[in-house]
């Protein structure tokens, strides 16, 4: 997954490292998805963003909107998480929206040493 860049425009934007409500994240896309849906299209991807670690809920963080028939989505989703606490890793896990179910396809993990003092770009 691609954070805080666009492949488009070739430009590199720093979000801030934390707002008021807690850490800001900026979901730009993801790319290298299996194709799940061989039969019918492509996958219909979305991507959830969940704090792991200790302290860390269940319930994901952020869900972003649902990409129809693509094996690139781009989202530029940009969400506060407030509930995130420092010292918890970051999961952003993509899945395929089915009519009976998601499928699991693919997650990266950022480790908190890795933006927690001066943001990640």
């Amino acid at each position: 997954m691609n954070c805080c860049s666009s492949e488009t425009t070739g430009t590199i934007e720093k979000i801030p490292v934390e707002s008021e409500g807690g850490y800001t994240v900026l979901i730009v896309g993801a790319r290298g998805i299996r194709n799940t849906d061989w039969i019918t299209g492509k996958p219909d991807c979305y991507c959830e963003v969940r704090a792991v670690g200790h302290g860390a809920s269940s319930e994901p963080l952020f869900v972003t909107k649902v990409l129809d028939n693509t094996l690139q989505p781009i989202w530029r989703e940009e969400a506060s998480l407030p509930a995130y606490k420092k010292k918890q890793a970051l999961q952003f896990k993509i899945f395929d929206k089915d009519l009976t179910g998601s499928d699991y396809l693919g997650k990266v993990e950022l480790e908190a040493g890795y933006f927690n003092k001066v943001g990640f770009n």
